[in-house]
C-alpha cells in the first residue's frame, strides 16, 4: 500500500513537472518585460532645419511614465478597480480566481474574471488566444514576474502597456 502511494505521488509529481516544462518552454524571458520601458513604443518627431517640429509619427500617441511619475491617486484607483490585493499576492490571487469561478459556474456564463494585474501584464506579452494553455502560460509567467520584478515595476508596465 505504501509503495503504491509513493509511486502515485512520484507519478503525479513527474506529470506536474512535465506539464510545467511543456507550457513554460517558450515563454518570454522576464528581462523582456523588465526592459519594456526602454523599448516601449514611442513617438518619432521630425524637425525642420530651423528646429521647428514638422510632424509626430507613431502607432500610438503616448508617453511612457515611470512609476514615480504616476499620480498615487491613479495607482489607488486602478488597484481598487482591478486588483485590490495586488500587494498581498504573488501574481495569482487564488481567492479571486475561486470567487470568479464560482460566480461563472452559478451563472452558466463568464460573468467575472479573476486575473490579477500581474496576469494582465503577462497576457500582454503572450498571444491573445482564449485557451486553457494560454491561461497556464500566463500563470507561469506571472509567478516568474513576481519573483524578479518589484510590484512597482509591474504596475509601471501595466499602466503604460495594458491601460
Amino acid at each position: 500500500m505504501a509503495f503504491t502511494l509513493v509511486g502515485l505521488l512520484w507519478g503525479v509529481g513527474l506529470l506536474g513537472v512535465a506539464t510545467y516544462r511543456y507550457f513554460a518552454a517558450d515563454l518570454p524571458d522576464v528581462s523582456t518585460i523588465e526592459r519594456y520601458a526602454s523599448v516601449a513604443p514611442g513617438v518619432t518627431r521630425i524637425y525642420a532645419d530651423d528646429g521647428a517640429m514638422l510632424v509626430e509619427v507613431a502607432r500610438e500617441h503616448r508617453a511612457y511614465a515611470r512609476y514615480d511619475e504616476i499620480p498615487p491617486a491613479l495607482v489607488r484607483a486602478f488597484l481598487a478597480a482591478e486588483d485590490r490585493r495586488f500587494f498581498e499576492h504573488g501574481g495569482l490571487d487564488y481567492r479571486g480566481l475561486g470567487r470568479a469561478a464560482l460566480a461563472n459556474l452559478r451563472s452558466g456564463t463568464i460573468q467575472q474574471g479573476g486575473s490579477t494585474i500581474t496576469q494582465q501584464v503577462a497576457k500582454g506579452f503572450l498571444s491573445q488566444e482564449q485557451t486553457l494553455a494560454r491561461k497556464l502560460r500566463e500563470a507561469i509567467l506571472s509567478v516568474r514576474m513576481e519573483s524578479r520584478l518589484s510590484k512597482e515595476q509591474i504596475l509601471e508596465v501595466y499602466l503604460n502597456k495594458i491601460f
